[in-house]
């Protein structure tokens, strides 16, 4: 019993976002043998052989084909790979109140709200980064504690034992910054491991890094080597940030 419990608690630790889960199952199967099918090729499929196919890097069917075939039948079990959770929007920076600086969010399942309050957050997903080759899917997992989500003390909401509805762009809306951070950190510093690709997906403005800034549009990439330090993408337009 313990030896499932321990596999399980690996399992959700190495799988903090649904991409991340598949890419754990993947390693589990690609471990016991299992042959990997890519659903644009022909597949070979034999008897007593073991086989997976992935979709959109967030769904994986595996399947065993029996040996005997004279009167086969089919056995079958699913399960989510996904979890409620808040996704970040493409423009994910919210000023205010006073110097605060906010993460704006949208509800991704059925989650019970009040559970996301006090607790430390991260982030974790799929980045598509622009490469030689074209674009490519990389998993992103900052293994840290970033946002946090605060109730309000209780003599600024009173009802809060009694039932509350929380709205959801007002009240759950993570906290990245106090203060100390301006609008551009949350995608704003090129630290000496990492640097930074940024993908202009839609709109126009510029970028600022190094003392220097240029005009960006829509469909435009640009790379930040490491030790770069702060950057900034101002403007009416949405980017996508890629750290590696």
């Amino acid at each position: 019993m313990m030896n499932a419990a321990n596999e399980l608690l690996t399992f959700i630790e190495n799988s903090p976002s649904m991409f991340h889960s598949i890419e754990t199952i993947k390693g589990m199967l690609d471990e016991a043998g299992f042959t990997y099918l890519p659903e644009r090729t022909c597949w070979d499929v034999k008897q007593g052989g073991t086989y997976y196919t992935i979709r959109n890097h967030s769904s994986i069917i595996a399947f065993r084909v029996g040996k005997e075939l004279g009167d086969y039948h089919f056995q079958m079990c699913a399960s989510h790979s996904d979890s409620p959770t808040y996704k970040i929007k493409n423009v994910p920076e919210l000023n205010g109140p006073g110097e605060y600086l906010r993460l704006d969010v949208e509800a991704y399942g059925g989650m019970i709200d009040s559970t996301w309050f006090d607790r430390p957050l991260t982030v974790a997903g799929r980045v598509l980064v622009k490469d030689g080759q074209g674009v490519s899917a990389r998993l992103l997992y900052i293994d840290k504690d970033l946002f946090i989500i605060p109730n309000v003390a209780i003599h600024f909401n009173r009802e809060v034992n009694n039932g509350y509805k929380y709205n959801r762009q007002v009240d759950l809306c993570p906290l990245f910054s106090a203060g100390e951070l301006k609008k551009g950190a949350f995608d704003g510093v090129a630290d000496e491991k990492s640097f930074v690709s940024l993908l202009i997906t839609d709109g126009a403005g510029t970028l600022t890094c190094g003392g220097e800034t240029v005009k960006v549009k829509k469909g435009e990439s640009y790379f930040i080597p490491a030790g770069s330090g702060k950057y900034a993408v101002t403007g009416d337009c949405e980017t996508l940030v890629t750290v590696v």
